[in-house]
């Protein structure tokens, strides 16, 4: 199975948190929060031509002109970011020479059955209890 890769789109930013913008062909580009982003490179292209003239209100992050579209949503990046570290932590912990887990053996487990049911609830898989039930109370037996 092929993944594919994060469709990118280009990052554009406000100094003003809600803007407007309207391109040649009548069109409107929609600053929310200060941020634009488009896929289309003609429109990406008349932008870019405007910040190259000083525009007063628009900017591109360097390094980050164009970005994948999941880098944009903000529950995907926590995702991301909690994923890693919890998987850098997991690898100190496996790494750490003085965390010893012991050496033991798992048995198999005894489950009940009707058959067995006695035997289970009385404490002993042998069948062999030991003790007389008294009511809900076991009582010692002494043998000599």
């Amino acid at each position: 199975m092929e993944t594919q890769s994060p469709a990118s789109v280009y990052l554009f930013k406000s100094n003003l948190k809600s803007c407007q913008y309207i391109f040649k062909d009548g069109s409107v580009a929609y600053f929310t929060n200060g941020i634009y982003t488009t896929s289309d490179d003609e429109k990406a292209a008349q932008l870019q031509n405007e910040i190259k003239k000083d525009h007063p209100h628009l900017s591109i992050e360097v390094g980050r002109e164009k970005v994948a579209a999941d880098e944009l949503d903000p529950v995907s990046v926590l995702k991301k970011k909690l994923k890693a570290e919890i998987l850098a932590e997991m690898q100190v912990k496996t790494q750490n020479p003085d965390r010893d887990m012991g050496m033991s053996t798992q048995a198999a487990t005894n489950h009940a059955t009707t058959r067995t049911i006695g035997d289970v609830a009385a404490g002993s898989a042998s069948g062999a209890t030991g003790g007389i039930a008294a009511g809900s109370i076991k009582v010692a037996s002494v043998t000599k």
